[in-house]
């Protein structure tokens, strides 16, 4: 985690020239796959936290480098999202697997009220 007492400046980001985020799996502290991680959970990882933004956040600033990231995503993916407070790596699973899985709670709602 990255915390940046003050502004944190993006203007010199464009597309042409955008930040590389590597993201990286640990197993405790050592790369390997995280433990009980789900490819059908959404997720997010705040990893920087800034007391004023200048420049305009667009995701399109931003390459996330996966390649050292050693669970299965599925067809989930990343994203860098901006936060009340920072930036953060969010992980989206895909849309039609989370459907299935609110369906299938949806399901056991309904059978347990019988």
């Amino acid at each position: 985690m990255l915390d940046v007492n003050g502004t944190l400046d993006i203007t010199s980001l464009s597309t042409a020239e955008p930040m590389t985020v590597e993201i990286v799996s640990l197993d405790g502290d050592s790369p390997g796959e995280i433990a009980n991680f789900a490819c059908t959970v959404p997720y997010e990882w705040e990893f920087l936290t800034y007391d004023v933004l200048e420049g305009a956040f667009s995701e399109d600033l931003f390459v996330l480098d996966t390649t050292a990231f050693a669970n299965a995503l599925g067809k989930g993916y990343f994203e860098i999202i901006q936060t009340a407070s920072g930036l953060a790596v969010s992980y989206v699973p895909e849309p039609s697997t989370l459907l299935l899985a609110l369906l299938g709670m949806l399901l056991l709602l309904v059978r347990r009220r019988r």
